[in-house]
C-alpha cells in the first residue's frame, strides 16, 4: 500500500503497530518537502508525525504515560 502523505503514512504504520512490533521511520534528514508527480509538497518531519502520534494517544490513554 503506498500513502503518499508522509504524516499519514506514520500514523498508519505506528497505528497498525502491535506489542512487540518495530517500526522504522527512514527519514528524509534536514529536507521538508516531498516530491509528488511534477511538484513538491511540504510535509512534517517523522519524527514529528510520531511524537504526534504519540501524544494522539496518550491523550486517549492508549498507551502508557
Amino acid at each position: 500500500r503506498i500513502i503518499p502523505d508522509r504524516e499519514e503514512a506514520v500514523w498508519t504504520a505506528l497505528s497498525a503497530a502491535e506489542p512487540g512490533d518495530v517500526v522504522i521511520l527512514a527519514g528524509k534528514g534536514a529536507e521538508v518537502t516531498q516530491r509528488v508527480r511534477d511538484g513538491f509538497v511540504p510535509y512534517i518531519s517523522d519524527i514529528k508525525a510520531a511524537q504526534q502520534w504519540i501524544a494522539a494517544q496518550k491523550k486517549e490513554g492508549s498507551v502508557a504515560k
